[in-house]
Parts: C-alpha cells; sequence; structure tokens
C-alpha cells in the first residue's frame, strides 16, 4: 500500500524536472509588404539559422527562436531591396518584426577584372578593375535609390540610430549613439555567376554618387554646395548604422544636391547627420492593464523613424 503511493509521487517528480530544465523558446511574427502596403509572398526571413517564407499575404512565423536582445530579422526577396529589424523576445512571447521591400531600381552586370561604372539616373557607382580579390568571373550589381522624403522610412533597414565617431582632442575616436537625419540613402547588392553574394576585396573601395535632398527640414539642417556630410553603413553584423567617413555635396544649377563618397563594402549606404537622440517613454498594455511585451512600436518624423519592441513591463 505504501510503495504504490510513492511510485506516482516520483513519476511526478520527474515530469516536473523535465519542464524545468525546457529552455524557453519563442517566436517572431509580422507582415512583409510592398510600398504600397500589399503583401508579398515568398519574402525569405531570417534570424540566425531560423528560416521561413511569407506566405501569399506576406505573413510569416519563424519558430523555435531562442530569447535575446536585440535579434537580427533579415527580410530578402528577389527582385526587391534587402532589410533589417532589430528586436527583444523575451520568455515564451510572439514578438512583432513587419517590414517594407521595394521594388529594386537597376540591375547591371560588370566585369571584375575590367570593373567600370554602374548608373541609373543620377546614380552611379564606379568599380576599378580586380575590384573583388581572387574573384574573375562577373558580377551583378543591383541597387535602389532611397529618397527619405518621398519614400516610406519602414523601407529602411533598422531605423535611424547609429554610432557616431566621438570627437577626442580635435580627432575621431570610439562612438557614441546618435540620432539621424536622412538625406538619401542607396541599397547595393552584389552577386557572383553562381548567385551568392560577393563584397569588394580587402582596402578596395567604390566611388558612388548619389542625389540627395533638403525635403521640408529647418534650414538649420540644410546641406549645400561645398557641404560635407558624414556617411553612414549598415553594419549587418551588428544591426545598426556606424559612421564610416565624410562625403561631398554639390549642387548643380537648377539648385539639385548630389552627395559623392567612396564605399568599402555594400549593403545600404546614408547621406546623414548625426544628432544627440532624443526620446519618447510610454507603456503597452491590453484592456485589463496587463503589459504587452515584445510589441512593435514605430515612431517617425522628418526624414527620420525610430523602431523599438517593449520589454518585459510593455515599456
Amino acid at each position: 500500500m505504501i510503495l504504490s503511493l510513492i511510485m506516482p509521487m516520483i513519476a511526478c517528480k520527474a515530469d516536473v524536472e523535465s519542464i524545468v530544465e525546457h529552455e524557453p523558446v519563442g517566436r517572431v511574427s509580422g507582415v512583409v509588404t510592398n510600398e504600397s502596403g500589399q503583401g508579398l509572398p515568398d519574402v525569405l526571413v531570417e534570424v540566425g539559422n531560423i528560416t521561413t517564407r511569407t506566405t501569399t499575404n506576406g505573413d510569416y512565423t519563424l519558430e523555435g527562436v531562442a530569447p535575446a536582445d536585440d535579434l537580427l530579422v533579415k527580410f530578402s526577396s528577389v527582385g526587391t531591396t534587402e532589410t533589417y529589424r532589430q528586436i527583444d523576445l523575451h520568455g515564451w512571447e510572439t514578438a512583432t518584426a513587419n517590414a517594407v521591400l521595394m521594388s529594386v531600381d537597376h540591375t547591371q552586370v560588370i566585369s571584375a577584372v575590367d570593373g567600370g561604372t554602374v548608373t541609373n539616373g543620377e546614380v552611379e557607382i564606379f568599380f576599378p578593375s580586380n575590384a573583388f580579390g581572387d574573384y574573375n568571373g562577373e558580377v551583378t550589381v543591383t541597387f535602389t535609390y532611397f529618397d527619405p522624403y518621398e519614400d516610406n522610412l519602414l523601407a529602411t533597414p533598422g531605423d535611424l540610430s547609429g554610432l557616431a565617431l566621438a570627437d577626442n582632442n580635435d580627432a575621431k575616436s570610439g562612438t557614441e549613439p546618435a540620432s539621424l537625419v536622412s538625406y538619401g540613402m542607396l541599397n547595393v547588392q552584389m552577386s557572383d555567376q553562381n548567385g551568392d553574394d560577393i563584397q569588394l576585396g580587402e582596402g578596395v573601395s567604390a566611388g558612388v554618387s548619389m542625389p540627395i535632398t533638403n525635403g521640408e527640414l529647418a534650414d538649420t539642417y540644410h546641406l549645400g554646395d561645398g557641404s560635407e556630410a558624414p556617411t553612414w553603413h549598415f553594419d549587418t553584423q551588428r544591426g545598426t548604422w556606424v559612421e564610416t567617413g565624410v562625403g561631398i555635396v554639390s549642387e548643380d544649377e537648377d539648385g539639385g544636391l548630389t552627395f559623392t563618397f567612396n564605399a568599402n563594402e555594400f549593403s545600404w549606404w546614408n547621406c546623414d547627420q548625426g544628432y544627440v537622440p532624443s526620446c519618447a517613454f510610454g507603456r503597452i498594455t491590453d484592456i485589463i492593464k496587463f503589459p504587452v511585451r515584445s510589441a512593435e512600436v514605430v515612431c517617425q518624423g522628418a526624414q527620420s523613424t525610430s523602431i523599438v519592441t517593449t520589454d518585459e513591463d510593455g515599456n
């Protein structure tokens, strides 16, 4: 009689221990649309080595994602720009990551050995000869220009915050957080003859010229002929914009502005001014005042944007 009572208790304890030892896993879910708000099917969505594709309606769910801060979600599709979202995933939650993908502007094939200029409208990218290291085949270059005054800022990667080079004794040293106001962006994707991604060789840079705009920014923020402005590159490893150098602004007789700079690798490039970040605080709760965790919050301003996910308390 005593033995029969003890045996179920042991089994129950074992079941409890097996549950406790389970590592939490969450999900990432959202919708991918084009510039008109229509759902995009068959978009590849990646978090690390976990992948899925969007449905015919543009929605997706990534299962089995380990909770972490600053998870980078990548969205890519043939014939569109690629973009990224950085999110926080808490416990067994479902975190939201939505994206907008733009149709590509131009695709051109060049020789890795000979180099050459790819151009479309006012955008030009000059590749020197032997710019791709030991690779000597054909390179397919696809690029898309983004006007931050007219186009949807949600199509850009991350949000418009980044790491600015900090002044230290009249020299640039280290980085500090900055909020960015964009004047123009460029997404460049390159692939070899097998369709695999390819980058410039070590120590090689390409010359880039692209139009920029002051939009409706206040005169204080206007760029003009001869202005210098920082160049920003979206670092796909860190998931943020990083200040990398300086470009020069020129103005034509009609008042149009062109930004010229050198790029040593390609994903997204941005002509930006970095400013001390400003912050908005809030809390999201449901109807019974319970905190909503891992929700997407978007704040859009003049040629700038910020996207975050709420923490465990809904902040």
